[in-house]
């Protein structure tokens, strides 16, 4: 018994991990050729994959993260600003490389769960993206008075702005379009950290 029972979740697991990465790479080919997505696949892949049992599973198990699996995920770039009294933006200081390459990934993480491109449609995505907002927001604040404490800095208003930044595509830039970067804000809160 226990072992069809683990023969039978080994199947739906790798079957979970291939249709979930082939569905994510025609998804992506199509964004990035600007191709219109077959709606019948798109219709399946949503059925398929994009449930509430399966999002919770591939979250949990790691099955949703590609060939992160072996590599770090690229990512869109993001930034993180903070803006002290309205006036100048200041910058997180680290005394070492691990300092700074996991505050990086800390901000990479942020935006793992955020769209870029569209509002959730389901409940149960809109409460995740609602609470992945508020999971940002305590990170948020966290990182400014971090910030302030490494500046030496006293309390003060701070606004915290989650920037995607948007970068001239290949075959712009092959035209000789100028390669200078947008930043679009995703999130942004303001509070005193004397509070």
């Amino acid at each position: 018994m226990k072992k069809k029972l683990f023969i039978s979740f080994a199947i739906f697991h790798v079957l979970y991990i291939l249709v979930a990465n082939a569905g994510s790479a025609y998804f992506n080919y199509c964004e990035y050729y600007e191709k219109t997505v077959n709606a019948a696949v798109e219709k399946s892949y949503t059925t398929a994959i994009n449930n509430k049992l399966c999002s919770y599973y591939s979250r949990y198990t790691g099955a949703n993260t590609g060939f992160g699996y072996f590599a770090p995920n690229v990512r869109s770039a993001v930034s993180l600003t903070c803006r002290y009294k309205d006036t100048e933006d200041i910058e997180p200081v680290f005394k070492t490389r691990e300092a700074s390459l996991r505050y990086e990934n800390l901000i990479g993480a942020l935006i793992d769960h955020v769209s870029l491109k569209s509002k959730p449609k389901e409940e149960w995505e809109r409460k995740t993206f609602e609470t992945q907002y508020k999971y940002n927001e305590l990170i948020f604040k966290n990182v400014a008075v971090n910030i302030l404490n490494a500046n030496k800095l006293p309390s003060a208003q701070l606004l915290m702005r989650l920037n995607y930044i948007d970068h001239v595509p290949l075959q712009e830039a092959r035209k000789g379009t100028p390669l200078d970067e947008k930043l679009h804000t995703i999130q942004e809160t303001k509070f005193n950290t004397g509070l």
